[in-house]
């Protein structure tokens, strides 16, 4: 018995197609059709009737057995070989010839057919000086670092008043008002751009930094948002003018422990500074000192001897200041180690480092007389000689001691110079 094999599946219409036109009622070939009908004993031998000459079998006549006649064996008729019908080769079905499907030709995927992968970035804010927390000094300028080179003609700030104007700005206020800059920004790279305060920063401050997205870079790219930095804040520092007029500011006034009296202190890079407003001062009365102790290198909790006073100490002293009442005296003690002797500078009186104006008085000491450092202690107070009719009162810290007779200390105030909050905001120690 023969055993006939099909090319096509059974399933399929061309199998119907093949049995109405390749076979008849008796078993035998139709001898004018072109379909080979070979008998086999052997199960290996394949019989093709796929009517297209080629004895692949698919009926396309190309011998691939894809059945798209072109002869490549992948199926999508263009020639190619990869199976995308595009006839660039590259399987993507792009058309581009390059392979990564994002149809430029360049390769590299990103779409841009410059062929280096990273497509057309928009530029970005790396860094600004001040950094966000840096505490810095009123003169500094502000610089903005970019991603790439920026076109200077983008990069602006104001220069006219306290608007916010420019891609550049600067403010203490939320941006309500900005910090009018000297000129426009200076750059020598088009990658970092300064500007510098018209009248320097403010102290004991804190500024934000704020960067337009309308900056663009050399091929006209603006940033994709705004840029917005934390704040850094300016180091305190105020000069006082020492001429019997108070210009001390509210952050650096305090309360005694004496109603209607007030204590003041307050530094900049050079000298201390100190004050005194009370109905006591104005009497010339040379029986009444204003006193103050400050920290230093050599020191103790051993006070000063007025009469019969001599308080201790709530921290470690090395400089007595005192002036009277009267104007006619007024000086500074240091510790030697063993006991307080004449500084040789200090509140002289007559000197351009003390004045006073009826109740109120005024002092400065060099930082260069006392030794600069990174902190110092402090504590204000007033006092009398007065055989019989000794006092203290007017103390700051105000809850150092109770108004009395030789009362000792039991506070201070610790100041930092390295920092930019106000002298009031510190608790005493």
């Amino acid at each position: 018995m023969s055993r006939f094999t099909w090319s096509v599946r059974a399933s399929s219409p061309l199998l119907l197609l093949a049995l109405g036109s390749g076979c008849h009622d008796d078993g035998t070939a139709d001898e004018g059709s072109e379909t080979s009908t070979e008998t086999t004993d052997d199960p290996s031998t394949v019989t093709e009737t796929d009517g297209d000459g080629d004895g692949d079998g698919d009926g396309d006549g190309d011998g691939d057995g894809d059945g798209d006649g072109d002869g490549d064996g992948d199926g999508d008729g263009d020639g190619d070989g990869d199976g995308d019908g595009d006839g660039e080769g590259d399987g993507d079905g792009d058309g581009d010839g390059d392979g990564d499907g994002d149809g430029d030709g360049d390769g590299d995927g990103d779409g841009d057919g410059d062929g280096d992968g990273d497509g057309d970035e928009a530029p970005f804010v790396v860094a600004v000086t001040p950094a966000p927390g840096e505490v810095v000094n009123p003169a500094v300028g502000v610089e903005v670092i970019f991603s790439e080179p920026m076109d200077p003609q983008t990069v602006t700030t104001n220069t006219a008043d306290d608007s916010c104007s420019g891609t550049i700005q600067v403010s203490r206020d939320a941006f309500a008002t900005c910090v009018q800059m000297q000129a426009q920004p200076s750059t020598g790279d088009d990658l970092s751009f300064t500007v510098y305060p018209a009248d320097g920063l403010q102290h004991s401050t804190e500024y934000g930094i704020r960067v337009l997205a309308d900056v663009t870079d050399a091929g006209g790219a603006p940033m994709l948002a705004p840029f917005d930095s934390d704040t850094f804040a300016v180091i305190y520092a105020h000069t006082i003018v020492i001429d019997g007029i108070n210009d001390f500011a509210v952050g650096e006034t305090f309360m005694s422990s004496t109603l209607g009296h007030t204590g003041y202190i307050a530094w900049d890079a050079t000298y201390l500074y100190l004050g005194m407003d009370s109905p006591d001062l104005a009497g010339n009365d040379s029986n009444t000192w204003f006193v103050a102790y400050v920290s230093g290198e050599t020191s103790t909790t051993t006070g000063v001897v007025y009469n019969t006073q001599q308080p201790t100490l709530s921290f470690d002293a090395a400089w007595h200041l005192r002036w009277k009442a009267s104007d006619d005296y007024g000086g500074a003690l240091g510790f030697d180690g063993d006991a307080w002797v004449d500084a040789g500078f200090g509140p002289i009186a007559g000197s351009e480092d003390v004045a006073s104006a009826g109740g109120f008085v005024e002092m400065r000491v060099a930082w260069a007389s006392l030794g600069f450092t990174d902190s110092f202690g402090v504590h204000l107070g007033m006092l009398r000689e007065q055989a019989l009719n000794e006092a203290s009162w007017a103390a700051v810290p105000a809850l150092s001691y109770v108004d009395s007779y030789d009362p000792d200390y039991s506070l201070y105030y610790q100041f930092p110079t390295d920092r930019w909050e106000l002298p009031s905001s510190y608790d005493p120690s």
